[in-house]
């Protein structure tokens, strides 16, 4: 299972789980019924607001750190969803040392090529002034 899938499932459970608790919470705390108590968690849970506001002081105090809870959750999803996404931009732009070293060889096989000189202590010489403008290592503009 790939990382994008996992991420999918963890959220989906997490979502199911944070419906049960608020489905029970008000089933117990508010005494609505079931139908009601999922209408009322999933509006909460979905950032609509709560359909019944006729409920005693416990209810209150549940629908308000339910919605709490649910805006931070929002959050925190978002991040575990869009992790692979961003795991996966972070592997295309990054070069390993494997990647560096086969630059390097190449740069110097260039740059002995055109100059005729070998690169000193297996480092890349640098480009003069000249030749970072453009011309080359016999100040002819290509």
């Amino acid at each position: 299972m790939g990382r994008m899938a996992r991420a999918l499932l963890l959220s989906v459970v997490v979502v199911a789980l944070s419906l049960l608790l608020g489905v029970l919470g008000y089933r117990y705390l508010v005494h609505l019924g079931w139908l009601d108590a999922l209408l009322n968690a999933s509006m909460i849970l979905g950032g609509m607001g709560p359909v019944e506001t006729q409920m005693p002081a416990a209810g209150k105090v549940f629908a308000s750190i339910y919605a709490l809870f649910s805006g931070l959750m929002l959050v925190g999803l978002t991040g575990i969803l869009l992790a692979p996404i961003a795991h996966r931009m972070l592997h295309k732009f990054h070069l390993d040392e494997s990647d560096l070293s086969t630059e390097r060889r190449s740069h110097e096989h260039t740059t002995s090529r055109h100059t005729g000189r070998q690169p000193q202590d297996g480092h890349i010489r640098e480009q003069g002034h000249e030749e970072a403008a453009g011309g080359g290592p016999r100040g002819d503009i290509d």
